[in-house]
């Protein structure tokens, strides 16, 4: 496969992974009271932002190498669309608030000029939600960076270490450890464990951004164990690489962020499916048991230690 060819195949995993969100929260939409227009039109807001994200964090990265007089000339990485996400749907939700509000003042205004028939036809005030918004986007945007991962091991950048039992690098002519792939399912693992913990009594309004944040951050520290660097620039700061170092800032923000949401906010679980409902039957079912046992054995116990003490 030549140089083109795989350059082609990474760039349509773009477009696969953004075909993929937009039948996910499409579908999904309503469960999170969103309409599917509005799902659409964020669902290029979301993939968008996702790109600048990817880029901006690039060009941060590639200013703190070169302070080490290191210049890797990163142009676009994964981490930087998980952060800058969020910023951007924040950047989106709230001109929309400022509008719709706008609106509503237009409509009561005229509202005041209509007569008592003409009021009770005007529909209910619209709004919009950022952490709605978010929990229905974020999953969307998950499946589009698990798709790039693919392409990434495709086109053979993002490369792993050198492993006799990996896969051959077209960059390099190397069999390397396809840390691409397992980052890629690491991602696809998240939206499923995001999508039954929402299901749970654990979830809360908004809570969809910064636990993925957080689950990425602490993959992603991991899988940087296997990825290729020169020994020069392994260890950037604190025995770490930097990507490493930029997860810990993740963790930290995103760990609070989910704390405060735990902490302020009722739980709201979305309503159960039907995989997750056998999963909990399964595992009450399970636990049951497991206290069924105990109670026997514990007045087994008790018998045991009372004819002891008749003899």
């Amino acid at each position: 496969m030549n140089i083109i060819t795989r350059m082609l195949i990474y760039d349509a995993t773009y477009l696969l992974g953004f075909l993929f969100m937009l039948v996910l929260c499409t579908v999904r939409s309503r469960a999170y009271g969103i309409s599917r227009l509005r799902a659409f039109i964020y669902c290029f807001i979301t993939f968008g932002g996702g790109l600048c994200g990817a880029w901006l964090v690039g060009q941060v990265y590639n200013l703190i190498a070169s302070l080490k007089d290191w210049y890797p000339k990163i142009k676009v990485d994964m981490l930087g669309a998980v952060i800058f996400t969020t910023v951007f749907l924040l950047a989106a939700v709230y001109p929309e608030k400022w509008f719709l509000k706008l609106w509503q003042k237009k409509k009561e205004k005229a509202d005041a000029e209509a007569d008592g028939d003409q009021k009770k036809k005007r529909a209910a005030p619209k709004t919009v939600s950022f952490r709605d918004t978010m929990d229905l986007m974020i999953p969307g945007a998950f499946v589009v960076f698990a798709t790039i991962k693919i392409g990434c091991a495709i086109n053979g950048c993002c490369m792993g270490v050198e492993w006799s039992w990996g896969l051959m690098n077209p960059q390099l002519n190397k069999t390397l450890f396809p840390v691409q792939i397992f980052e890629s399912a690491s991602l696809f693992a998240i939206v499923i464990v995001s999508y039954y913990i929402k299901q749970s009594r654990f979830y809360r309004r908004g809570m969809a951004g910064p636990l993925a944040a957080f689950m990425y951050g602490a993959v992603r520290f991991f899988w940087e164990h296997f990825r290729w660097y020169s020994p020069e620039t392994r260890y950037f700061v604190f025995g770490l690489t930097l990507w490493q170092a930029f997860c810990v800032v993740v963790l930290i923000v995103a760990g609070i962020w989910v704390w405060v949401l735990y902490k302020t906010q009722p739980n709201e679980p979305l309503p159960k499916g039907r995989s997750y409902a056998f999963l909990e039957k399964v595992f009450t079912s399970k636990e049951k048991q497991r206290k069924k046992e105990l109670a026997q054995n514990r007045v087994h116990h008790k018998k045991k230690k009372k004819g002891g003490k008749k003899r």
